[in-house]
């Protein structure tokens, strides 16, 4: 599609190109790029730190989806002051385990399109009027809304017109940055930094443990 605008464009420079379309693609083109790149960081949420699994009804159709937060169980040891029969105070290294989701783990990378400054001289060519119609509550209403159609100036300190023709330049300037974590995001992280608890693990060796 975008490479059939670009030729039919290219087939119609002499005759003018709509301003507002002019203006508003390198606007539309920032939008698709944003949302392009929320799906695919939607996608690497949804791949590598969650496990899906299937909800099914009692015919065994699929009928939901469930999501469960990858985990990754951590060990640590720790030294633990006890006291013996003499009650002299004694040291045993314990271990302990924890889970932590991977979603607390890895950094996420929520980027975006925050800034587009688009540049261009242009050459008004011609002005049209275009009539639009709709109906509210059964009324007919007519607008009329003004066209404009132009060309990219073209550098004034080339010589041919072949050249000038060539040195039409529209400059778009397009800045993409960080954005804040989504409330819900920052609410789960934080739930699951609270729930992190490191447990005594299980030694068949120690009374207190089995």
């Amino acid at each position: 599609m975008a490479q059939n605008s670009r030729l039919d464009i290219g087939k119609k420079r002499d005759q003018g190109v709509d301003v507002g379309s002019m203006i508003s693609a390198p606007l539309v083109a920032a939008s698709a790029a944003n949302t392009d790149m929320m799906r695919h960081q939607a996608k690497f949420l949804m791949d590598f730190c969650f496990n899906k699994s299937d909800v099914k009804n009692e015919k065994g159709e699929i009928v939901d989806y469930q999501y469960a937060p990858r985990m990754i169980e951590m060990f640590m040891k720790k030294s633990v002051m006890s006291h013996d029969e003499n009650h002299d105070p004694t040291f045993n290294t314990e271990e302990f385990s924890f889970q932590v989701p991977v979603l607390t783990l890895i950094p996420i990378n929520s980027l975006a399109v925050d800034d587009i400054k688009v540049q261009f001289d242009m050459e008004i060519i011609s002005q049209t009027t275009q009539t639009y119609e709709s109906t509210d509550g059964g009324q007919k209403n007519t607008e009329q809304r003004a066209q404009l159609l132009g060309k990219i100036s073209s550098d004034s300190s080339s010589s041919s017109n072949s050249s000038k023709r060539n040195s039409s330049k529209l400059h778009v300037e397009v800045h993409a940055g960080p954005l804040p974590l989504p409330v819900g995001v920052n609410a789960i992280l934080e739930m699951y930094a609270k729930a992190i608890l490191p447990i005594p693990k299980k030694n068949p060796n120690n009374p207190k443990h089995s």
